[in-house]
């Protein structure tokens, strides 16, 4: 039927979600988005490795017609009806950026796993960071392509990082190798952000705000200050204090990205006491 565009978290209707192969979490929250699920007789079971009846295939096909427009739709307490308010996280309940996440989630920016959590505190990887960069921006290409000595065609992020290398938004190392599976520090990550959106200078003096600003280097200078001008700098626990070569976890990259949204005026801010925000008119 060429769907696409389920939200993962839809899945969280489904007590057996874990059952799910991680390779049909797309397309079961697709279908179940478009209506298409039909569960007898228990609604909230997927049983997605359980084989099929010629009952419940009639059944899917039937749904397929009704969403293709062919035929009109049946009452049915077994067909699947997604609720406009789709459920959270388990995971993320009392996380400081519960409300970010949510909100890429609900613009089907960002997803979780299929047990239901998101895992905010995992860190993320320059290859997964590829990948969001061009979820979240799907950039445009300012310079011409690479090639990574290791990334090969077939790696699952290969599309991602020559797409967000050519926007601009990440670079590799010297000996022409990215480095997919290291994980993505806090400094590469504003560093990222800056060049990618192309932002402009600030006066570096804004760096003072950083306890640790005397732990950056020297190339961080422009881009950091830029960021930070630009609001899209998050430190959590404490705002004044920059961690620069901490690795950085999947909750920090979507809510910089989210920053980074704000800063584009695609999306309104949230307030946070973790933005780094401050009188702008005293740098």
């Amino acid at each position: 039927l060429g769907l696409s565009g389920g939200n993962p978290n839809l899945l969280l209707s489904y007590r057996d979600r874990a059952e799910i192969p991680s390779y049909a979490t797309a397309a079961i929250a697709t279908a179940t988005q478009k209506r298409l699920v039909v569960n007898y007789p228990q609604p909230n079971l997927i049983r997605a490795l359980q084989d099929i009846t010629r009952a419940e295939v009639a059944a899917l096909v039937y749904q397929a017609l009704v969403v293709t427009g062919k035929i009109s739709a049946l009452a049915s307490p077994y067909i699947i009806q997604p609720e406009n308010d789709l459920p959270s996280f388990v995971d993320i309940d009392q996380h400081w950026a519960r409300e970010f996440i949510t909100r890429l989630a609900d613009l089907e920016l960002v997803s979780g796993f299929a047990d239901g959590n998101f895992q905010p505190n995992a860190l993320i990887n320059r290859a997964q960071y590829a990948a969001l960069l061009v979820k979240i921006f799907n950039p445009a290409p300012i310079r011409p392509a690479t090639k990574f000595l290791d990334v090969p065609d077939s790696f699952w992020a290969a599309n991602a990082i020559g797409q967000a290398y050519r926007a601009g938004f990440i670079s590799g190392f010297p000996d022409q190798t990215f480095q997919p599976q290291q994980n993505l520090r806090r400094l590469h990550l504003v560093i990222s952000l800056a060049n990618g959106l192309r932002l402009p200078e600030a006066d570096e003096e804004i760096l003072d705000y950083y306890e640790d600003s005397y732990a950056l280097p020297g190339y961080s200078l422009a881009p950091v200050a830029a960021a930070t001008k630009a609001k899209i700098v998050i430190n959590y626990p404490k705002p004044n204090l920059f961690e620069d070569f901490q690795e950085a976890t999947r909750a920090e990259a979507v809510v910089m990205a989210f920053q980074s949204l704000v800063y584009l005026n695609k999306v309104n801010p949230i307030d946070s006491p973790y933005i780094v925000d401050f009188d702008s008119d005293a740098y």
